[in-house]
């Protein structure tokens, strides 16, 4: 692929992005839909609810939020 090819793709990525994130993003923000139409009385669902993440991903995230609860419980002076 010529470099002016890739520049004009990459370019075009940022303004675009496309691939499987955004797949993956497009389907949780469906089921997120979906869900939130049928659920009754009970609570919503964002899309980040749906989005598919490795199980390291999953305790990355974990992690930090458990972080997050205990910087927030932490008195500050």
């Amino acid at each position: 692929m010529p470099l002016a090819e890739f520049q004009m793709w990459s370019s075009y990525y940022r303004q675009e992005p496309f691939g499987q994130w955004r797949d993956n993003y497009h389907s949780a923000m469906l089921c997120s839909i979906i869900y939130n139409v049928n659920r009754g009385k009970s609570p919503a669902k964002g899309v980040d609810d749906f989005i598919f993440k490795t199980p390291q991903q999953a305790s990355q995230m974990k992690t930090q939020k458990t972080l997050a609860t205990l910087r927030s419980m932490a008195i500050k002076k």
